[in-house]
């Protein structure tokens, strides 16, 4: 009888296909998402994890929404970027205050105060697209608002991370958390274009389940432990003091610093390829607003699945370099994006753009707050929305260029220049390398 199993394809041990052959792929997937997801054995780190998905899943609905509905109501790319500007003005400034915040004040009240505004501005927009009383000033106010609503909760989260994560727990931590702002990348976008583009739901509906969206992820905050205030000793340092201490200290440590400088020119540089979308997809590629969901969804796939390929690294050595690689994709994919000669082409290029976007966010997240100390870590993670806030800030003067020069034309400049960029990165951290092993040589 065991001559005859042994002639059974699949039944003999060690046989390609056989028992062990898929006991063995079942252990390596086991033990890979063991190490990806270990920070999810934390419960709070859990809830908190359920939470971003939700509130983001909101976020990422808005940043398609407002921008379509922005071009609906005009036509031209300079009026998208205008209201991406009033997100990118309250990102910029609100962003230190609120990493100062996060470090000082209880960090679950902050979350539930932030969500509950959040919720009111979209249920607001809805009823004022319902009733036909939305201007562009109206939907710049309402990215202004969002944007600082947003400015705080992503340094007060990653903050939390801090409080619920152990030191080892804290980089894994932090990329399963962009994991999930990821994965809404995903349905978010995707679901924004269907729902905009289903006349029984329209933009009104799509705002009124981007307010519900927000408001399930309010109520999963009071499952979450309660943090105290800070409490702040006489003669101590006062909040402005504290808040321009994280500054000097992100601006001391040369990693953060590092990364800083990265955020910043890739960000300024790269990054506002959002803005042209819309008009890309209508008015290049000749497609519905269906089609720009799709477009974004197939983007943030790109993303997710580099997060997730890398999550486990973004606390190692390595991290950095697969940095480089995410900011050379970037690179590529936009030039490969303003040379695209159909849909299907086009779809192709934003995989690998979201592809490179999300390790470049991710990583360089990842990265920052795992050389930080956690008495630091709500002003680090404002420093890098900060320099995220560029993307807003340099929208209206991308969107004018588009206007003058074609969506094609830009992109291919953007690519350029973050080819260049990303190499100067590269270099930049080669130096750091060899600075710190001759400083560990002299002593």
């Amino acid at each position: 009888m065991a001559e005859k199993r042994a002639d059974v394809p699949g039944m003999v041990a060690g046989r390609r296909g056989g028992p062990i052959g898929r006991s063995r792929f079942g252990l390596a997937v086991s033990a890979w998402s063991l190490q990806t997801f270990e920070s999810m054995s934390n419960g709070s780190l859990r809830i908190l994890w359920f939470g971003t998905l939700l509130n983001f899943g909101a976020i990422t609905m808005n940043g398609t929404a407002q921008g379509v509905v922005a071009f609906d109501l005009t036509g031209n790319n300079k009026a998208v970027g205008a209201v991406m500007l009033g997100q990118g003005l309250s990102m910029l400034f609100i962003s230190p205050f609120a990493g100062a915040l996060a470090d000082r004040f209880s960090k679950r009240l902050m979350l539930v105060t932030c969500q509950a505004i959040l919720s009111i501005q979209f249920f607001l927009v809805g009823s004022a697209i319902a009733t036909d009383t939305i201007t562009i000033p109206m939907l710049a106010v309402s990215s202004f608002v969002s944007g600082t609503m947003f400015a705080v909760i992503r340094p007060v989260r990653n903050a939390y991370i801090g409080e619920l994560a152990s030191p080892e727990q804290r980089g894994n931590a932090v990329a399963v958390q962009q994991l999930a702002m990821t994965g809404m990348q995903i349905i978010g976008p995707f679901m924004a274009g269907i729902l905009l583009g289903w006349n029984a739901v329209g933009s009104a509906g799509t705002y009124l389940a981007m307010g519900l969206f927000v408001v399930f992820s309010l109520l999963l905050m009071f499952q979450l432990p309660g943090t105290k205030s800070r409490v702040m000793q006489a003669g101590g340092p006062s909040f402005v003091q504290e808040m321009w201490g994280g500054i000097r200290y992100g601006y001391g440590n040369p990693e953060i610093r590092w990364v800083l400088g990265g955020f910043i020119l890739v960000t300024i540089v790269g990054t506002p390829y959002m803005v042209l979308l819309p008009a890309y997809t209508k008015d290049v590629l000749g497609m519905s607003t269906a089609s720009l969901g799709v477009l974004l969804g197939i983007s943030a796939a790109g993303g997710f699945i580099v997060s997730l390929a890398t999550a486990s690294m973004a606390g190692s050595s390595k991290a950095p370099t697969i940095l480089t690689c995410c900011n050379i994709l970037l690179a590529a994919s936009l030039v490969g994006l303003a040379f695209a000669p159909s849909f299907a082409v086009a779809a192709l290029a934003v995989f690998f753009l979201g592809a490179g976007a999300g390790g470049f966010q991710m990583l360089n997240t990842a990265i920052a707050l795992q050389a930080a100390e956690v008495a630091y870590m709500g002003r680090v993670a404002a420093l890098t929305m900060m320099t995220f806030s560029l993307s807003g800030l340099v929208a209206f003067p991308i969107g004018a260029l588009a206007d003058a020069h074609g969506e094609r034309v830009v992109f291919a400049g953007m690519g350029i220049a973050v080819f260049v960029v990303a190499i100067f990165l590269a270099l930049w951290k080669g130096q750091m390398i060899r600075a710190k092993a001759a400083q560990t040589a002299r002593q």
